[in-house]
């Protein structure tokens, strides 16, 4: 379980950090800069960080914080039903 939150939080923080750059290139006020060979390049930096980071394993789960939680749910329900049944 640990070793999941060690790779699935940090996951998270990247595509965030992925969104900020988005958001700061695109409040930069890129239009009124005076060096009109920045332009393209602020505009392709804008496009292509718009684009949603995700890191897969094997191209099967995605790993992120809400796999975490979702890990933890299950085994939670787990734990519940075979507390239930050592119980009966």
């Amino acid at each position: 379980m640990a070793e999941l939150a060690f790779y699935c939080i940090p996951a998270s923080h990247v595509a965030d950090e992925a969104f900020k750059v988005s958001n700061a290139v695109y409040f930069s006020k890129w239009y009124l800069n005076s060096f009109p060979s920045l332009k393209a390049p602020l505009l392709l930096m804008h496009q292509n960080s718009q684009t949603k980071v995700v890191l897969k394993v094997g191209n099967i789960v995605t790993f992120n914080a809400d796999t975490v939680v979702k890990v933890l749910q299950v085994v939670w329900s787990a734990c519940s039903i075979i507390r239930g049944l050592r119980q009966n």
